[in-house]
């Protein structure tokens, strides 16, 4: 059985999109505001057909200008890989609706402290049918890594990507928990990766290129003397332990297409047999100690069964 907490979790995991707000299950509980920041925006292929966008879901809690990079001028964008910074001519930044008007989380502890509970990327074309063309290449980097000056054919070799045709639907990636840290809350959000990131490459000859929505969003846990509106968490390493278990699976480390909830209703199901799994290896352990212990008393007379006080 899912606490409440971990549930939430579980489907934040799969769809940041349309969650609610959520905490992350861990011990001990603190109190903590949730929330969840959004943007929204539009990216065009370039004169080489390809164009992108990507995102960090780092710099996407507090008001940093440059969260999302991605190409907007058809005409001055040349390259054909994923740029970092806008000293690539054709590009743009865009930043959150985050409420905290701070360059980074860099206040100490004691203040203000968070940590991501899911994020997400996706896109979808919004062009003309006429000129619906092409190949997405979308991938959330595993180890959170920056994918910078990566191509769609650097991109379409790494296992956990994928290559979809261009489509009307929306084509997400997750981002997902990797190192223990990923776990525990932070106080600087300015020195992390553009670790999710989709392109595409369509065909160069459309005038004003081709035209795609994207959208990016950020659930959060933000805690310390300083935040208001913080509310009770659930601790729930069982619950925890059986989503990171079940997110180690291909179903999330590659981004899918369309409506998320044959995904979401995958996911969840996976959880539970995880959470099956850890409760009966338990209970194997716990009845396999038991009867050996009991068996030592009898055989040693030390010990009757009825001392053996079982809760």
């Amino acid at each position: 059985m899912l606490s409440p907490c971990a549930a939430d979790y579980a489907v934040a995991i799969c769809d940041p999109f349309d969650c609610k707000p959520t905490c992350v299950p861990t011990t001990p509980a603190i109190l903590s505001q949730k929330l969840k920041y959004r943007a929204v925006g539009t990216f065009t292929s370039g004169t080489t057909g390809f164009g992108f966008v990507s995102f960090d879901p780092f710099k996407g809690v507090a008001s940093n200008g440059d969260a999302v990079i991605a190409s907007t001028n058809n005409a001055t964008f040349v390259s054909n890989a994923f740029a970092d910074t806008t000293a690539t001519a054709g590009t743009s930044y865009f930043q959150t609706n985050a409420t905290l008007a701070l360059a980074n989380f860099a206040l100490g502890a004691a203040n203000s402290q968070f940590r991501i509970v899911s994020a997400g990327l996706r896109v979808r074309y919004r062009g003309t049918q006429q000129f619906k063309n092409g190949s997405v290449y979308a991938v959330s980097e595993p180890s959170h890594d920056t994918l910078a000056a990566q191509t769609t054919a650097g991109v379409a070799l790494m296992p956990w990507a994928s290559v979809v045709p261009v489509s009307r639907d929306w084509i997400t990636c997750v981002w997902l928990p990797y190192y223990p840290t990923d776990y525990g809350f932070n106080v600087d959000s300015s020195t992390s990766n553009r670790c999710l990131a989709i392109g595409v490459s369509v065909d160069s000859t459309v005038t004003g290129g081709s035209l795609f929505d994207w959208e990016v969003a950020v659930n959060v846990e933000i805690s310390g003397r300083s935040i208001p509106g913080m509310t009770p968490s659930t601790p729930d390493p069982v619950g925890l332990g059986s989503v990171s278990a079940a997110a180690q699976g291909p179903l999330l480390a590659t981004p899918y297409s369309g409506d998320p909830l044959p995904v979401v209703n995958q996911f969840i199901r996976g959880v539970r047999m995880a959470v099956n799994d850890f409760t009966t290896r338990a209970g194997y352990a716990a009845g396999a100690y038991v009867g050996n212990r009991m068996m030592g008393m009898y055989s040693s007379g030390g010990h009757t069964a009825q001392s053996l006080q079982l809760n």
